[in-house]
């Protein structure tokens, strides 16, 4: 296994983090995935994002990127790891892992394998991009890994049948930016969880989003208190299994307007201090492991609405999730 690899997945291990520390090893592993694929982030042919009904499938050279969100990366392959360890405890075979939405280098994936023996863990890659499957497979067959994954498929995950790739006990994507916008996580995990059974492990377990108050003047952020840069108005969206299992049920596939709050007050009193309405975004791995709002690339705020410059005769907002074509959020003001 290379070194690199199994440096990572020693540090992401470690309960206390150690910013440079970890910094540093995920920078060699980003280095060391970049040498054996041969990737040219800088080309233009691999910074081209896909378009599909519901999303956008980012890039070849954007996907290999996400390892430098280095709490998103640490905190999703060690809730990855912990599910694993869960599932093996009630189970005598090989955890099967569904990882849809892979990228050019499985960045999730790799670190376990230097952990877990092929016995005990197997793989299955679902990724829509060819061009990026064509550099995953260099990047399992330079490393060697290739006992570790099932299958390698190329298939938009949010219409895609499982049924040639069960059982799954794990199912792990991470397609999404903050607040759930223009990425496809939605679509893909409603498509896929509908089609698994309910003792299946999701990763991301939860994504919660708020609409708060936000404060965004500098001296705020220059003093470093962030709790007191928001103020919670209600939670608008828990993406969970629940939330799920509900929307096939009670809406079903082709429904893509999900209605998220109607005629919340944002004008209450002591809010003064506040210049924008935002959503706010937290994310439950499994278990312990979060990712908190700011700490992050996918929990920065989206802001929605300008205070400062809003109709003042209008007090009240309705929030709709849209993910018709590229997911995005619609509001509605009203007195």
């Amino acid at each position: 296994m290379n070194h690199s690899i199994k440096a990572l997945m020693d540090e992401v291990l470690k309960d206390e983090i150690d910013y440079p520390s970890l910094k540093n090893k995920i920078d060699a592993y980003k280095a060391s995935l970049l040498d054996v694929s041969q990737l040219d982030i800088e080309s233009q042919s691999n910074k081209t994002d896909l378009h599909f009904k519901n999303g956008i499938a980012i890039s070849t050279s954007y996907a290999a990127l996400c390892v430098d969100d280095i709490i998103r990366t640490r905190q999703f392959i060690r809730g990855l790891y912990y599910a694993v360890q869960k599932t093996r405890e009630n189970k005598s075979g090989a955890v099967r892992v569904l990882y849809a939405g892979t990228g050019p280098f499985a960045t999730l994936a790799l670190p376990l394998m230097s952990h877990f023996k092929p016995d005990a863990l197997q793989f299955i890659f679902l990724e829509v991009n060819t061009s990026t499957i064509e550099y995953l497979n260099l990047v399992i067959n330079e490393l060697d890994i290739r006992e570790y994954v099932d299958a390698i498929i190329c298939a938009d995950a949010t219409t895609f049948n499982l049924t040639d790739v069960l059982p799954v006990d794990i199912l792990i994507s991470e397609t999404m930016q903050h607040a759930l916008v223009k990425e496809m996580q939605v679509p893909i995990m409603l498509n896929l969880v509908k089609q698994l059974p309910k003792e299946t492990i999701l990763i991301p377990k939860n994504i919660s989003l708020e609409l708060s108050y936000l404060r965004t003047d500098a001296q705020m952020i220059l003093n470093e208190k962030p709790h007191l840069r928001y103020r919670k108005i209600q939670t608008i969206m828990d993406f969970n299994s629940q939330f799920i299992e509900d929307y096939n049920n009670e809406k079903g596939i082709g429904d893509d307007i999900i209605p998220l709050c109607q005629n919340v007050d944002f004008r209450e009193e002591n809010t003064e201090q506040y210049d924008k309405l935002a959503i706010n975004t937290s994310i439950n791995i499994f278990e312990n492991e979060w990712i908190l709002p700011d700490q992050s690339g996918l929990t920065i705020p989206k802001i929605i609405l300008n205070l400062e410059n809003a109709h003042s005769d209008k007090s009240k907002i309705s929030l709709y999730y849209n993910f018709q074509s590229e997911p995005i959020f619609e509001y509605v003001l009203s007195e």
